[in-house]
């Protein structure tokens, strides 16, 4: 059974109104994904459970472990001497040799976490670049598609995050 025009038009225009959907949707990623890129890196970190809900944001917690770090090398540099005892013990050298032990696995374990987050960091944004690039190609076939089906494209505006 052949389809009338009537019904053609109307499978023409739903698949008109599709693209225009997908297309919107597309350049909302992409727009989020570049001018909203931290946010989208947390989400993300978020999601892989790399960071927990509630953690600071990426950045942050990267600015306070090197904190964390230089206060560790700095109580490593003094070699844990005690200017002025709260307790006997703290004169003695195997509390201090514990305290060496202890700093040294601490700035071990941030270095490493540092090194880890940053490497999960660029993984991430890669990704996103990735992502944006698939949809620009993505983009250009929605646009042709259009175009075969007749369809008037000159609103559609070229986003900023395209070259």
């Amino acid at each position: 059974m052949k389809q009338s025009n009537k019904e053609k038009g109307k499978g023409k225009k739903a698949r008109i109104d599709e693209l225009r959907k997908e297309l919107s949707d597309k350049d909302e990623i992409v727009s989020k994904n570049v001018d909203k890129l931290e946010q989208q890196v947390y989400i993300a970190l978020r999601t892989s459970s790399v960071l927990v809900p509630g953690s600071p944001m990426q950045n942050s917690l990267i600015e306070q472990m090197r904190l964390d770090l230089k206060e560790e090398k700095i109580k490593e540099d003094t070699e844990f001497r005690v200017v002025n005892p709260a307790y006997e013990f703290q004169t003695k050298k195997e509390w201090v040799d514990i305290q060496k032990e202890r700093s040294s696995r601490h700035i071990k374990a941030l270095t490493d976490a540092i090194t880890e987050l940053e490497q999960k960091i660029e993984e991430v944004k890669n990704k996103l670049i990735a992502q944006n690039a698939q949809i620009a190609e993505r983009r250009i076939g929605i646009i042709e598609e259009l175009k075969e089906l007749k369809n008037d494209v000159s609103d559609i505006q070229k986003p900023n995050y395209i070259g």
